[in-house]
């Protein structure tokens, strides 16, 4: 079995006890991935032309840019562990067909990471109406077993301090409202998750992809004519142009330095990874949403750099230790994903942007699209253009409008403020955060 980035051989066992026992590996849980735009060539590119443009992308500035809270990074690899995950294709080894490929999360947004399938389902998540957490050393760490091992809905979430931190304060959070808003828990579940999701809409997407990109498809998809060129009614709900491409855009928001609380500072994989919080580093959130107005670290923007400490991961044990270099070859030698210029110009009828210099130096005449869709975005200010932001934003959308669950169906008018304090900011997730914190 191959490995996601970041997991390791312990976390696998646990998927699979947890596809064994509850269910999840079958077909009602689970929907393959596919195609958004067709397969394109995956011998087009060396892996040697690759790594040198992956090694071209390296900064070591880090001096960011954008006015966007750095939580907004973690947030968006807390959506991505809730909807994809893909244990099959490996690394340097082409798929054949990706329809073969069963996504294990489920494709909606409903935060089964947290919840798991629920008291019935995964009994072990939960005290009563609450979601167990703490432990002796640290309160607002997960519970785990002898061995350390985090007992979560999904393993990924101890990845990094942050993600471990952002699942707590979920879990925080729905705690709160059955202690201290006498919600039942079935009323706590669905507050939680239509406020993930409506964060999702009006901050997240806001955040990530520029205005006059994502207005039109906002206002498509919530009007019912979906937004050309992609045929929403007739394509995968999780694509690999989304999964292994569009949506690791994030990768390029990622900062060097951190500070965690007033005492911790230090560098992105300075605090572990699968391993016990010591309480000492739990998040103070107001540096990373805007709980006071100026503490809060900003985002790098979306560009064609990455963070130094991004090419030296120090959780991966195979060759490729460069986050850049394993982006660009799975998205292109494991999936064919078709360029950015064959996209532009043949599906959305577009002028392709001018050759980056990074893509001519290494000697290529075409783009991988994760490296365009940064291009993209480079070229707009830091913040995802025309094929990025139709890709991430309508695939995110798109979700919500498939679920008959979802606030979009069930509650369109939904206001979270009706039952939780509004911050200052008048932010949905400043507003769960000052609250927790």
């Amino acid at each position: 079995m191959s490995k996601h980035h970041g997991t390791n051989e312990s976390m696998w066992k646990l998927i699979e006890r947890t596809c064994d026992e509850n269910d999840m590996c079958k077909d009602k849980f689970g929907h393959n991935f596919g195609y958004l735009f067709g397969k394109g060539d995956t011998a087009a590119f060396s892996k040697e032309k690759l790594s040198e443009v992956a090694a071209s992308m390296t900064d070591s500035s880090q001096t960011p840019d954008l006015e966007t809270p750095v939580g907004f990074a973690f947030f968006g690899q807390f959506i991505d562990h809730d909807i994809t995950l893909d244990v099959i294709s490996k690394l340097g080894e082409v798929v054949d067909d990706v329809t073969e490929i069963e996504n294990l999360r489920t494709p909606r947004l409903e935060l089964d990471s947290v919840y798991g399938r629920g008291k019935e389902g995964t009994p072990f998540l939960f005290d009563g109406d609450k979601i167990i957490l703490g432990h002796k050393r640290n309160p607002k760490d997960f519970q785990r077993n002898a061995k350390g091992t985090a007992i979560i809905g999904d393993p990924r979430n101890d990845e990094n301090l942050f993600i471990n931190q952002l699942h707590s304060g979920f879990c925080q959070f729905h705690n709160c409202l059955i202690d201290d808003f006498q919600m039942t828990f079935e009323e706590a579940q669905q507050f939680v998750r239509w406020i993930y999701q409506k964060a999702i809409v009006d901050e997240f997407l806001n955040e990530v992809v520029q205005t006059n990109i994502y207005t039109p498809i906002k206002h498509g998809f919530f009007n019912a004519h979906l937004p050309g060129p992609v045929n929403w009614n007739n394509v995968p709900l999780i694509s690999v142009e989304f999964s292994a491409a569009a949506y690791r855009f994030g990768h390029s928001h990622i900062r060097n330095n951190y500070r965690l609380n007033r005492r911790k500072r230090g560098d992105l994989f300075d605090f572990g990874s699968f391993a016990p919080v010591k309480k000492g580093f739990n998040l103070d959130w107001k540096f990373f949403f805007d709980l006071d107005g100026h503490s809060y670290l900003k985002c790098r923007p979306i560009d064609t750099s990455l963070a130094a400490n991004l090419f030296n991961l120090p959780f991966i044990h195979d060759l490729i230790k460069s986050l850049a270099d394993r982006n660009l070859q799975r998205g292109q030698r494991t999936f064919g994903i078709r360029t950015g210029e064959d996209i532009t110009q043949n599906l959305f009828s577009s002028q392709p942007l001018p050759l980056h210099q990074k893509i001519d130096d290494a000697g290529l005449t075409e783009t991988p699209l994760w490296f365009y869709i940064l291009h993209e975005a480079e070229q707009g200010g830091g913040k995802l253009g025309q094929i990025g932001g139709t890709i991430v934003a309508g695939t995110l959308l798109n979700l919500l409008l498939k679920d008959p669950n979802s606030y979009v169906n069930k509650s369109p008018g939904f206001d979270p403020f009706n039952v939780i304090p509004r911050h200052n900011s008048g932010s949905i997730l400043s507003s769960i955060f000052d609250l927790i914190n």
